[in-house]
């Protein structure tokens, strides 16, 4: 039996249902405080999703794709968190792990948190280098995977069948925002504290109608959330 003692990279889609600092409570135990709760006091709201955004090329059999970063511009808003440690200018290494951000998103059940993800995906920018982003937002858009009738096997058959190639992945490529056509200003809104999280001021920079529309059920679900 295999035992991982470190924090899981997925640890951060825990805390967004449970509101745990799982971080926090590993550094209680190892200062000897022990857990500040008990699990019949852990919360689970909503649902959430993580996507590993990585500098890596799918239409080549997932090839690492080294460089400088020529551009950084992560997406914000009701229900987004990105995780990452890189900024424009910085260099992705072949030699290291090609993960460049997990992007993470909260809704109040599955597809609130599917149409979220979509929308950050569509705002994520990160140029110089090839990421998964274009494959992500093919998998937020395939019917197998908005139902959840999917099993492990399930990517294998969409890279082997073509799925994800051609008119799908120019497709998806096409919906992001590039630097000859950012799409319009975008609108910031102040967000409350949620839990141990606080949704940050984020940008709903209104590239597309999934983004308006999400928009307006945020303003109709949090009337405490205003455009500023």
């Amino acid at each position: 039996m295999e035992m991982n003692t470190r924090i899981q990279v997925e640890h951060g889609v825990t805390e967004l249902v449970t509101g745990i600092d799982i971080v926090k409570e590993q550094l209680r135990i190892a200062m000897g405080d022990g857990l500040s709760f008990t699990e019949d006091r852990v919360p689970l709201v909503g649902h959430a999703i993580e996507c590993r955004i990585n500098a890596e090329d799918p239409q080549k059999d997932f090839r690492p794709s080294p460089g400088t970063i020529t551009a950084f511009d992560p997406p914000g808003g009701f229900g987004v968190r990105v995780d990452s440690g890189v900024r424009e200018g910085n260099q992705v290494s072949p030699f290291y792990d090609s993960m460049v951000a997990k992007l993470m998103t909260w809704g109040r059940d599955r597809p609130e948190s599917i149409a979220r993800m979509r929308r950050a995906l569509r705002e994520f920018r990160v140029d110089g280098v090839q990421t998964t982003i274009p494959l992500h937002l093919q998998l937020m858009e395939d019917p197998e995977y908005v139902e959840g009738s999917i099993d492990i096997n399930f990517l294998e058959r969409r890279l082997a069948g073509g799925s994800f190639a051609g008119h799908w992945y120019s497709r998806a490529r096409s919906l992001r925002p590039t630097a000859s056509s950012p799409g319009p200003p975008p609108r910031r809104l102040l967000a409350p504290r949620c839990g141990m999280w606080s949704l940050r001021p984020g940008l709903y920079a209104g590239r597309g109608r999934a983004a308006l529309e999400e928009h307006a059920v945020l303003l109709l679900a949090r009337p405490d959330t205003r455009p500023a």
